[in-house]
């Protein structure tokens, strides 16, 4: 996952199939990436996925997400009721 800083500098975040990233069971084919954000403002994360079908077809997905980091305002400190 390659993650662009809200300073411009570009990253690359391993993604991982193994069931400890936020991606369900190890395996699955459903990947996942854990990062913590170290700045507020926008963070955009980008995801190229390639791979070939059962039948032999290759295929490309991608997708693009803006995350928005904002300040620190207040700490819940009793249960919601």
């Amino acid at each position: 996952m390659a993650l662009i800083l809200p300073n411009g500098v570009r990253t690359v975040i391993r993604m991982h199939d193994n069931g400890l990233n936020m991606d369900g069971e190890k395996n699955d084919g459903v990947f996942g990436a854990t990062l913590k954000a170290q700045d507020e403002g926008s963070y955009v994360a980008q995801v190229i996925m390639r791979g070939t079908t059962p039948e032999g077809v290759e295929f490309m997905r991608t997708t693009q997400h803006l995350i928005k980091v904002v300040e620190h305002y207040f700490d819940l400190l009793k249960e919601a009721q």
